[in-house]
């Protein structure tokens, strides 16, 4: 997953990226990759010496990148950070109408829409396209979930019987 940040103020696009399967960081400084020195942090020459960049905060919420004392972050909507963390609801739909089997299946699900909302809220789309495409995640995502839910409790009442 990408996340671009740009500096205003410096006229800097920083780039960065993070596996959620891997955790593999990268930063790029307009366009020029940055040498990782540790977890967060990164460098980069310059005519001066070099530049250390610090990553704060995380894909799941808002990052900031610090260079020389000067931060600048991602500033993300209160809609776009709702509709990451939407899917979790299904947990508790799961667990309803299927207990700990439901609500395990539920969460397999809402990990996947979590994922795939992630992508959209951080990409440079439109909000309209955004809350749709987030909210369309959300109700697939409950409505697969909960047939698989009702699939596999029938095989296992079956099973029982």
């Amino acid at each position: 997953m990408q996340l671009h940040i740009k500096d205003e103020q410096n006229n800097i696009n920083y780039v960065y990226s993070e596996s959620l399967w891997t955790g593999k960081r990268g930063l790029t400084v307009n366009g020029i990759p940055a040498k990782k020195v540790s977890k967060k942090v990164f460098e980069l020459p310059a005519e001066e010496g070099v530049i250390r960049y610090e990553i704060k905060g995380s894909i799941y919420s808002d990052i900031s990148v610090i260079a020389n004392g000067y931060a600048v972050s991602t500033d993300h909507e209160w809609y776009e950070k709702m509709l990451i963390w939407l899917p979790l609801i299904s947990i508790i739909i799961g667990g309803v109408f299927g207990g700990l089997i439901g609500a395990l299946i539920f969460g397999v699900f809402a990990t996947i829409a979590m994922t795939i909302n992630m992508e959209v809220m951080y990409s440079n789309k439109g909000s309209a396209f955004k809350v749709i495409v987030g909210l369309f995640v959300f109700a697939l995502t409950v409505g697969l979930a909960f047939l698989v839910d009702i699939f596999v409790v029938a095989v296992l009442l079956t099973a029982i019987a």
